[in-house]
Parts: C-alpha cells; sequence; structure tokens
C-alpha cells in the first residue's frame, strides 16, 4: 500500500485530539464510531473529505465555527470554492520554510515575493518562510514583469518567489542584468528542461514544492534527488486510486489524500484532488488532478464553481487552458452566447483571473473544462 508516515502518530494524535471538532466531525460524517479505529485497514473507514465538501461547509456555514472552537486562528484566507483557510501556529502552520532551506534560501539573501497578499495565503506562506530562513522580502505581490524587473533591479535581488511563467517574464525584461541566483517557484508544473534553461541561461538553480491552503507544505525538492520529500514530521500521505478509494499500489498514480496533525486545523483525510504516485520513499510530483478541475497562474478553477458561474450568466461554456509557444499558460473561453465583456467581468469576479479571450459559440451546449497543456508537459 501506498503512503508515506507514521501510522502509529496517526493513531496517537487523533485519540488526544478526540475532541477537536474536526476530528468529530470526521467521524460523524462517516458515521462510525472513533473506537472502531485500531489500524490502517480501520483507518480507511474515514470517508475523505472532498475539496468540494469544504466548500459546501463553507457556505452552509458550519465550517469556521469547527475550526474556531478548536483552538488558535492568527489568519484567515480564502480560495477558489469558496473555501476559508486559517492559519494557526506561526511558521509551524504551513512549514515552507523547509523548502526555502532546502531551496539554499538564506540569511543575507534579499528576494522578490511574487505571490500575492491579499486574501490568498501563498503571500503569507512564502513571507513567513523567508523570515524564518532570515531571507529579506520585497512583498511584490501580483503585478506584471516590467514592476518586477524593476524590483529585481532596485533592490538588488538574489532570490525569487513565484510562479515559472512570470519569472521566465521578468528575465526577459531583465535582459541579462541582476543578480538573480536561486528560485522558489509553485503553483506551475516546472520541469527539468525548465530547471535546465534557467541554470545554463540565467544562472539560476530552481526548486520547486508542493502544498495546499489547508495544509501549507506537502513536499519539496531537494538537491540532486528525484521526486519530492514528504514532510511526515505533520503528514501522514496515503496514495488512493481515485476511482474506488482504496489504497494504491507502490508506484501506482493515484488522488494524494493527506491526515494534517495540526492541533488547529487537524484533517483527517482531507482528499487534495492532485494525482501523484511514490518513488523511492518521495512523491513523484504532480500529475493533473482527479476531476477537470485546473490551477492556472496559481488559482484554481473548480469545475464546480466554474458550473455555477455559467448558470449564473445563464450560458454554456468550454474553458480551455493551453501552451503558448513560449511555453506559458493562457487560456480561452467560449461561451453559448451572451456579452463577452459582461462574461469577462464576472469571470474576473469570481476567480480573480482576466480572460484574454472570450468568443461566441453557439453549438456549445454542456460546459467544460479542457486542459491541453497535460498533452504537452505533463506526465
Amino acid at each position: 500500500m501506498a503512503f508515506l508516515g507514521d501510522f502509529e502518530r496517526v493513531l496517537e494524535f487523533i485519540k488526544e485530539n478526540s475532541a477537536h471538532p474536526l476530528i468529530q466531525d470526521a467521524f460523524v460524517r462517516s458515521e462510525i464510531s472513533p473506537s472502531l479505529i485500531k489500524d490502517y485497514e480501520t483507518f480507511q473507514f474515514i470517508t475523505p473529505l472532498s475539496k468540494q465538501k469544504l466548500s459546501e461547509m463553507h457556505s452552509a456555514g458550519t465550517l469556521l465555527p469547527l475550526i474556531f472552537a478548536g483552538g488558535y486562528v492568527s489568519k484567515i484566507f480564502t480560495s477558489p470554492g469558496p473555501v476559508y483557510n486559517v492559519k494557526g501556529e506561526r511558521y509551524e502552520h504551513y512549514r515552507f520554510y523547509k523548502a526555502l532551506e532546502a531551496a539554499g534560501f538564506m540569511e543575507g539573501d534579499i528576494a522578490v515575493n511574487a505571490f500575492s497578499y491579499h486574501g490568498s495565503p501563498a503571500g503569507d506562506m512564502a513571507d513567513e518562510a523567508c523570515e524564518k530562513c532570515g531571507c529579506a522580502v520585497y512583498p511584490l505581490g501580483p503585478a506584471d514583469s516590467d514592476k518586477g524587473a524593476e524590483a529585481i533591479l532596485l533592490i538588488n535581488a538574489n532570490a525569487f518567489i513565484g510562479t515559472k511563467t512570470f519569472l521566465f517574464k521578468c528575465l526577459e525584461k531583465l535582459d541579462g542584468s541582476g543578480r538573480l541566483e536561486k528560485a522558489f517557484l509553485m503553483a506551475e508544473k516546472l520541469t527539468e528542461d525548465d530547471k535546465l534553461t534557467l541554470f545554463s541561461d540565467y544562472g539560476i538553480k530552481a526548486y520547486q514544492a508542493y502544498g495546499t491552503a489547508e495544509a501549507g507544505l506537502i513536499a519539496y525538492e531537494t538537491a540532486g534527488e528525484r521526486g519530492m520529500k514528504a514532510d511526515t514530521d505533520t503528514l501522514f500521505i496515503e496514495i488512493l486510486d481515485p476511482v474506488d478509494g482504496k489504497p494504491a499500489a507502490e508506484g501506482e498514480t493515484g488522488e494524494v489524500v493527506i491526515t494534517f496533525m495540526s492541533g488547529t486545523t487537524p484533517f483527517v483525510r482531507l482528499a487534495t484532488g492532485d494525482l501523484s504516485f511514490i518513488e523511492n520513499g518521495r512523491l513523484a510530483g504532480v500529475f493533473g488532478r482527479t476531476d477537470s478541475s485546473v490551477k492556472f497562474k496559481g488559482v484554481f478553477i473548480h469545475f464546480w464553481v466554474f458550473e455555477k458561474f455559467c448558470e449564473e450568466q445563464r450560458i454554456s461554456g468550454r474553458l480551455e487552458i493551453y501552451n503558448l509557444s513560449d511555453g506559458s499558460d493562457t487560456m480561452s473561453l467560449a461561451v453559448s452566447s451572451g456579452d463577452t465583456d459582461m462574461i469577462g467581468a464576472a469571470f474576473y469576479n469570481a476567480f480573480g483571473l482576466r480572460l484574454p479571450e472570450i468568443k461566441v459559440d453557439d453549438t456549445i451546449s454542456v460546459s467544460s473544462i479542457n486542459d491541453i497543456r497535460k498533452q504537452l508537459n505533463r506526465r
């Protein structure tokens, strides 16, 4: 069976935190008694908690009360769904300092952080990790590449945090100037070819990590090793067959399901919706989603949210995510009818993303999301 972490610690953690409302909810939701859980086989009686279920709990007004009843909360964020996320203990809730340390971030470094500081947890995840490592931060947040390149030069930054696409755009504007030498990238797949290009053409060593808004860091790259090291100090990670929910075998691709041993948000069997497999005791990477939800420029567009958006606009829509010739990602939306300007504004309000292209195609009768990138640059 494919899992990473110490299951005996999971049993001990559940026992010690059995009074927490989130743990109680896991057993109520699964219609079982905590006394049934004796080993990994019986642990599988707990129904995994999906992102869609989290969104429904938020809409029903039950999610945050469960969390706030369980302990200290320092910050509240939101993710598409919508799902409200909370941060507990500083540094240790998100734990991204472990990934930055592995990427060589250290005292004396100056980093530009291009992740959002407003509403979304990504900016804060990276910011506090830099502080823990002793690295100074310029909180750029979302900006165009002109401002990104200007910031890199003005503060003499040697480190970058953000998406691969934005980094490459900044490097084009820099045109060989600046002293960037290291990068920590998330929210988009970073291939070995990308890393080679960044190092050979720009002298930048780039690393990536994988995490979620609910549980922070899940796994991260380390020098000279294939795959990603899982943060099993805080997580128990399972790979489950996305069809029947049973444990996948070693090396088989399945859904990443995590148990987050946090006193603030002890999520038991949280289903991430991401696909991966375990190889040599490490996560091999992230290779798509269990449904047609996609991540674009760090933002999840969940299918059920897109479907609701189309219903509210009284349209059917086909959203396509694809690669441009330079390797960057873009998207387009085709709709069955309607005012494209109004639809574009509504899409931005719903997802915080601007559509470069909207066209009308009256043959569309069913809403869908098509991620064409999978055919080009994903395993």
